[in-house]
């Protein structure tokens, strides 16, 4: 396995276990009726989902 596929990997992970815990975080927080933070975690929800997707992307290729 190279590099790049560890970092990858990694990045995924990253992105995974963060959404989830804000998922939790909101789903906490709508039942608290603090409708401020639940919309904050959607957004960072949001946020970390468009970044993975464009910077995995455009990422340049590891074969130059």
């Amino acid at each position: 396995m190279s590099r790049i596929d560890n970092i990858k990997k990694k990045r995924f992970k990253m992105a995974i276990y963060t959404s989830i815990f804000l998922g939790v975080l909101a789903i906490f927080s709508i039942e608290r009726e603090m409708s401020d933070v639940a919309s904050t975690c959607v957004a960072g929800i949001l946020t970390i989902t468009t970044m993975f997707i464009g910077s995995d992307g455009y990422r340049p290729s590891s074969e130059n």
